[in-house]
């Protein structure tokens, strides 16, 4: 025993323990699905801008059912590293779309109309450009909100 006397029945205290390891089960599947739901949306838009349904992608993917599918959407199944490779070649997306916060690739149209926008916004006012990005910021709320819930 070292100098300082450990005691091996110690618990840690209250406070600690609860940080460390949930006590109750369901807070544990809580904690896990907050830090799953960035893949599972990610993999769920990937989907959607497909336009396949889960037994589609299931199809695809080789791997797993519709409702597996759907369970990692939700961030009720956690998909192995091989899951989401199967899935992103399945949904022609880049592995890292899938695990990363990474911005949507544009093509080359909406390329070029996000620029002529841009052109015709940088002469107008001051006051109206607020307006407008308040109005953008309504409609990306509103088509989040409509986006669906499949």
């Amino acid at each position: 025993m070292n100098s300082v006397g450990l005691n091996h029945q110690a618990v840690a205290p209250r406070h600690l323990s609860s940080c460390l390891v949930p006590t109750n089960p369901e807070r544990l599947n809580m904690t896990r699905s907050r830090r799953l739901q960035p893949i599972a949306a990610r993999v769920r838009a990937a989907r959607l801008a497909a336009g396949l349904t889960p037994a589609e992608l299931a199809e695809r993917a080789g791997r797993l059912t519709g409702t597996e599918i759907v369970n990692v959407e939700v961030g009720r199944r956690v998909p192995t590293l091989a899951v989401l490779a199967d899935l992103a070649r399945a949904l022609n997306v880049p592995l890292p779309s899938l695990v990363e916060d990474t911005p949507p690739q544009l093509g080359e149209d909406d390329d070029r109309a996000i620029r002529a926008l841009a052109e015709r916004l940088r002469a107008l006012d001051p006051k109206v450009l607020l307006r407008a990005l308040g109005l953008l910021q309504a409609l990306v709320r509103a088509a989040e909100e409509n986006e669906p819930q499949g």
